[in-house]
């Protein structure tokens, strides 16, 4: 997995890439759950095929935003698991792999009303390159290739009066949110970055609990804390004693840690 560091100033961390080949990520969407309207159980509204129409073109807003800004070694295609988080996909893309992908996101929907679906959307990558050796020279080794989103039409469009611009700025940001889950922003993964400065996992945690402020709810803050991470936050904030930046506390296993 590959660490963004486009945007940090600190040149000691810097890398020579001309040996490494890398292209830009090709995403392919599976959005056939979006082919048909949903009986719900819990005498919810049924949602439409026009709110349904409004959440794929929110995904193509991303699909496109980050093919335009990531890069990867590409691989020849992408197996899906026989099962994906909580779905299963189907048995073809399971065999015979999903072609001319770098990383494949099945895109499902909900209409539920329950307190068990109180999100809007929720964003979990469950397939990841697992053949490279270590020191890994094109920084694969661990890189989600397949993942999953559910939207719950029932809280993010289904009672919304209108579909105006905002809504949609809204749902693609939502959308953005759980793809970055995918792509790697996730706790569970933090053990699988590479440091490009050589191939391997990190030699150390990255991530950890620390006390910036015992009073906050929900306890210690948790930072991470790898060279580019690092060097950006000390930039941005002017602070040169910073040792990682801070990551969320306050929501359960496994959602914490996994939010700035």
């Amino acid at each position: 997995m590959l660490e963004d560091h486009h945007h940090y100033k600190n040149a000691s961390h810097r890398r020579n890439l001309q040996s490494i080949v890398r292209n830009a990520i090709r995403i392919t969407l599976d959005t056939n759950d979006f082919n048909s309207i949903k009986a719900t159980t819990n005498g919810e509204p049924q949602t439409t095929t026009i709110n349904l129409s409004f959440l794929r073109k929110s995904m193509l807003v991303v699909q496109t935003f980050l093919q335009t800004r990531l890069k990867v070694s590409t691989i020849s295609r992408v197996f899906a698991p026989a099962l994906c988080v909580d779905f299963g996909p189907s048995a073809n893309d399971v065999s015979n792999g999903i072609s001319a992908s770098d990383l494949h996101i099945y895109v499902r929907y909900v209409t539920d009303n329950t307190a068990a679906y109180g999100y809007s959307a929720t964003g979990k990558s469950c397939k990841y390159v697992t053949s490279r050796t270590l020191p890994d020279t094109t920084l694969q080794q661990g890189r989600p290739t397949v993942g999953r989103i559910i939207f719950n039409t029932y809280n993010i469009i289904d009672r919304q009066t209108s579909l105006t611009n905002r809504l949609f700025a809204e749902v693609t940001t939502t959308a953005m949110h759980e793809t970055i889950h995918i792509v790697g922003f996730d706790s569970s993964l933090y053990s699988s970055y590479l440091n490009p400065a050589t191939g391997n996992v990190y030699p150390l945690f990255i991530n950890e609990s620390v006390t910036l402020d015992a009073g906050r709810t929900g306890g210690n803050n948790y930072i991470l804390k790898t060279p580019f991470v690092t060097a950006w936050a000390k930039s941005f904030f002017a602070c040169t004693s910073l040792t990682g930046m801070a990551l969320e506390n306050e929501e359960t296993t496994p959602g914490i840690g996994s939010h700035w």
